[in-house]
């Protein structure tokens, strides 16, 4: 067995030395070889938080205003343009109903602070139909309101269910709110859930 003379050892142990001491003060500096990470595929989008494409959903903010994300396909969230703080607006379904015996459900518009109803604004309420549940008077005006002031605008809404089980009715209502120099008219969608044992 044939050994390297002495100078040559000596040689490589401090080459060693000093390769494991440059790497030891690149580490301390954060200046080491970061590692591996797994490259993106092509077409594969890194979300970086706080750059320039992200959106963060801002509570009560507008659907596709500046800084607000945009609610996932099939996620069942609901778009709304933000609150309208002109009337307030209250439909409450029967509670006891029973098959074969009328039930009624009130829908009731408030006005907002410095708002009043128009009384002179061809106000209506349209019931759609529904498989199982009769309507009284499916198209109602303002003669037909139970109160139509400058305060408050209320309907009764007569249902007869023909069977036991859960129907839902859709409608619309019309009618429009003012203050003293501007007029807004409105349309709002309506949903009564009747439950019927």
């Amino acid at each position: 067995m044939r050994f390297a003379p002495k100078q040559s050892w000596s040689t490589v142990a401090l080459a060693a030395a000093v390769a494991l001491s440059a790497c030891k003060s690149a580490e301390s500096k954060g200046g080491g070889t970061p590692p591996p990470v797994a490259a993106a595929g092509a077409g594969d989008k890194i979300a970086v938080p706080g750059g320039a494409g992200d959106k963060v959903a801002v509570p009560g903010a507008p659907e596709g205003a500046p800084g607000t994300a945009a609610p996932a396909k099939g996620s069942g969230a609901v778009a709304e343009a933000g609150p309208d703080s002109s009337f307030n607006l209250t439909i409450t379904a029967p509670t006891g109903a029973k098959a074969g015996a009328e039930a009624v459900a009130h829908v009731e518009v408030t006005p907002g602070s410095g708002y009043h109803v128009n009384e002179d604004f061809p106000t209506k309420l349209v019931i759609d139909p529904a498989e199982g549940v009769t309507v009284a008077k499916a198209e109602q005006a303002k003669d037909d309101a139970q109160i139509f002031t400058s305060k408050k605008l209320a309907f009764d809404v007569k249902l007869t269910p023909t069977k036991a089980g859960t129907f839902n009715l859709g409608g619309t209502l019309k009618f429009a709110v003012c203050t003293e120099t501007t007029c807004d008219p409105k349309k709002r969608a309506i949903a009564i859930a009747l439950v019927a044992q």
